[in-house]
């Protein structure tokens, strides 16, 4: 197994179950479904530690009751809560609405944030890094590990000058990665040379890895959906295993699919189970 730090947003998310779906302009009814853990960091983070490996989680999160009971949740899920720091403030809190068919919108709602350079030591140890949020600050961090460990990022949403990484994910909703008519040439202009591989997800459509000898298309696992909160993140994490362990993009794409399909078929932010890992004859 393997040793990951992840550096994302851990939140206390409020879920309302829609009557129907969101359009501008209506009125739909609503369930509320209470408050469960979320948030990309303890989401990927969570999934990784399901799957066996030694996970550090690099977050903040308020001096109130609430941080006190998200640090609890993720150690109780086998993170490693000693880079999850408490500020004066409010924890952050996301609204989720999730309609009939699964679909989520994420409303953020604010709380504490600190500079991704304060929360993770220069000494800290690991195989591999992700990062999942949108500080710029976030980048110092990223290069500092690329001649140490594997470098995995989200794209953010607001464009970036440089986002040094090894692997760039992007969901194809992504306004950033959406405007790139080649992923892996537009990945380069902010990852820089070492660049590998740009991965952009497209929910039911699958994966696609841009590489520069090309693309490397995977199909998405099928699922019942339940709830498409915290899919992408488990993507990732799926991802991570694969290409830490060999490098093998079409595995770590292929694993990535099927934890994010055991995600969707869930009521949950975080993951609830972990699939075993698809082999090449599962998807020809």
């Amino acid at each position: 197994m393997a040793r990951f730090l992840v550096l994302g947003n851990v939140n206390l998310d409020e879920v309302v179950e829609l009557s129907v779906p969101l359009v501008s302009g209506g009125r739909p009814q609503g369930r509320r479904r209470g408050s469960r853990l979320g948030g990309g960091g303890a989401n990927t983070g969570v999934a990784l530690a399901m799957a066996g490996h030694d996970v550090a989680v690099a977050a903040v999160v308020g001096d109130d009751p609430d941080g006190r009971h998200l640090r609890r949740e993720l150690a109780r899920h086998g993170v490693d809560v000693s880079l999850v720091a408490e500020r004066p403030g409010r924890s952050r809190r996301a609204l989720i609405l999730v309609d009939p068919d699964g679909e989520r919108t994420i409303v953020g709602l604010g709380g504490v944030t600190a500079s991704p350079q304060a929360l993770v030591p220069r000494t800290h140890r690991a195989d591999a890094l992700y990062v999942n949020v949108r500080h710029p600050d976030a980048a110092e961090v990223m290069a500092r590990g690329l001649d140490r460990m594997l470098v995995v990022a989200q794209v953010p949403e607001t464009p970036v000058a440089r986002w040094p990484a090894h692997v760039l994910v992007a969901s194809g909703t992504n306004p950033v990665a959406h405007a790139w008519d080649d992923p892996f040439a537009g990945g380069r202009e902010i990852a820089g040379p070492q660049l590998r591989w740009t991965v952009v997800t497209d929910g039911a459509r699958g994966a696609t890895a841009w590489g520069p000898d090309g693309a490397r298309h995977c199909p998405p696992v099928p699922a019942r959906v339940v709830d498409t909160t915290g899919a992408g993140d488990a993507f990732a994490a799926g991802l991570l295993g694969p290409l830490v362990a060999d490098g093998d993009i079409d595995c770590a794409m292929r694993t990535g699919a099927a934890w994010a399909a055991g995600t969707i078929a869930a009521f949950s932010s975080i993951p609830v189970m972990i699939p075993p890992t698809p082999s090449a004859e599962d998807h020809p």
